[in-house]
């Protein structure tokens, strides 16, 4: 009973993979090891796709940003990588800061345009 309650709460073209297994467990253990931990990559990949398509919509710039802001701390917390080189630290961060600048002016509404673009021209480049 539970196995095919866990079977049918899966969207039925992932559910194949796990009608196979044995017992509940089974599909529960699994499914944890595809989708938690640090090295999942398949919610990595979700939270970047969410990002890059995110936008301000409907959203004041204060709850976009906030939103924005959300979904890259858990992207952070995805990632494993930390540089050990000083150097490496403070040049991987402002690179880091550049991406996010990015994402965040790309997502601006129309009526914004005017304040991407001047963001986008000034030196040195703007952080949030």
């Amino acid at each position: 009973m539970v196995m095919n309650w866990l079977v049918q709460s899966i969207k039925p073209s992932l559910s194949k993979q796990y009608i196979a297994l044995n017992t509940a467990k089974d599909i529960w253990d699994t499914i944890a090891e595809q989708y938690s931990g640090e090295n999942n990559y398949a919610r990595g990949y979700d939270i970047c796709n969410e990002c890059s398509g995110f936008s301000q919509g409907g959203l004041s710039l204060v709850e976009y940003y906030s939103k924005l802001t959300y979904m890259w701390q858990q992207l952070d917390s995805q990632c494993s990588f930390t540089p050990t080189n000083p150097t490496n630290v403070v040049a991987f961060q402002r690179y880091m800061d550049k991406l996010r600048v990015w994402d965040f002016l790309a997502g601006f509404n129309p009526e914004y345009d005017q304040v991407r673009v001047l963001a986008l021209c000034k030196d040195p480049f703007p952080t949030l």
